[in-house]
Parts: structure tokens; C-alpha cells; sequence
């Protein structure tokens, strides 16, 4: 894997899945309560079938639910490296030369900034002077 970007780049072959099984553990918590109601002609028989099943998930496996496989031959090990190269670059650029930009852009613009306050400055002061001294005849 490359670390700056996380593509993989040498692999030959990875399987992987997710499966899910019932947590039965929240039974065993209700079960007195439960058993409360054992004798009920309704819930008795469903009570039963439910500690029956408990017993039948100790050794369930799980339900597949995703299952990922990846394989990589020797062109696209090349497409990986070269989309690794492309990636570490594109990052570069945002981490590094983005920022440096930007700086330099805000240092360019506070200077014209500073030079327009003291042209503008100057120019005030020459339009009261003008203006202390009266019109020219």
C-alpha cells in the first residue's frame, strides 16, 4: 500500500467478508420473565420454539453480507503505481504548492494595499493644501 495516498500497489489476491449472526445474549436476561408465561396456550408453544432456536445459533456461522475480493495482475499493478504517482501529486499540490499560492497572492495584495493607503494619503494631503492656499489667479 502507499502510504500517502492508500492505493494498493502490490497485492496479488485478498478475499474478505462480513457476515452477521443473531446476539442471543439478551435472551438469557429476559428468560425469567419469559418463563413467567410458559403455561399460556398462546405464547407457551412460541416460548418453546424460541429456546430451541437459541440452542441451533450456537453453532450458526452467520449470514454473508459482504464479501470482498481482490485480485491484481501485472497491468494493473502498473495502473495502481501510476495512479499512486498522479494521487501523491495531486496531494502535493493541495498540501504545498496550493498554500504557498495563496500566501504570496496575500502577500502581493497587502503590499498594493499599503501602497494605495499611501497614495491615497499623499494625494489628501496635496488636495488640502490646494485648498488652504485658494484658487490661482
Amino acid at each position: 500500500m502507499e502510504p500517502t495516498t492508500g492505493v494498493i500497489v502490490d497485492g496479488y489476491k485478498n478475499v474478505e467478508s462480513v457476515n452477521v449472526k443473531p446476539d442471543l445474549a439478551a435472551l438469557a436476561d429476559i428468560a425469567a420473565i419469559l418463563m413467567k408465561y410458559q403455561q399460556d396456550p398462546v405464547l407457551g408453544p412460541a416460548l418453546q420454539r424460541l429456546a430451541s432456536m437459541a440452542t441451533q445459533f450456537d453453532d450458526y456461522e452467520g449470514q454473508k453480507l459482504v464479501r470482498y475480493e481482490f485480485k491484481q495482475t501485472e497491468e494493473s499493478k502498473k495502473k495502481s503505481i501510476e495512479d499512486a504517482k498522479k494521487g501523491r501529486a495531486a496531494i502535493a499540490f493541495v498540501k504545498i504548492y496550493l498554500p504557498v499560492f495563496a500566501l504570496a497572492a496575500g502577500v502581493i495584495l497587502f503590499i498594493t494595499g499599503i501602497i494605495l493607503l499611501l497614495a491615497g494619503s499623499r494625494s489628501g494631503k496635496e488636495q488640502t493644501k490646494v485648498e488652504a492656499e485658494g484658487p490661482e489667479e
